[in-house]
């Protein structure tokens, strides 16, 4: 059905992320865009959320096409804007950035406890907003 072709937008968006990664010279200490890895584990994560949901509000919402078309739109575009965004691959000399990470795996943790799967769109959210928020250090 033609309804599926945007989701090769997602696959599309991955492999020119992973071209610029693999030329660009900057990411040693950080990534530009979020990784595909960890859109790869909040995209297989919605199966879950829905299955797992008691909440007939959100299940409703994940059956609905645009909510996915919406979904590919914002994750492609994560991945290949140039925003710096945290990597644990060198945390040295970013004592700045433990209190942020630490908030963020507390997040993680307590909403897994409480929410379940819904731990991973809350620690991806988490994520983003603390890399944007601290996007200066991050690229120190």
């Amino acid at each position: 059905s033609i309804a599926m072709y945007p989701a090769f937008i997602i696959a599309m968006a991955g492999a020119y992320r992973l071209a610029r990664f693999n030329i660009d010279k900057d990411q040693k200490t950080y990534f530009k865009g979020v990784p595909i890895p960890m859109i790869g584990v909040l995209t297989a994560v919605f199966p879950l959320v829905y299955w797992q949901s008691n909440m007939n509000l959100l299940s409703g919402v994940l059956l609905q096409p645009i909510f996915w078309y919406i979904y590919i739109i914002v994750v492609s575009y994560l991945m290949v804007m140039k925003t710096p965004m945290m990597a644990l691959k060198s945390m040295k000399n970013k004592k700045q950035l433990l209190l942020p990470l630490l908030l963020v795996a507390l997040e993680t943790i307590a909403s897994a406890l409480f929410f379940r799967w819904w731990a991973i769109p809350f620690g991806f959210l988490g994520y983003c907003i603390v890399s944007l928020l601290y996007r200066k250090t991050i690229t120190q």
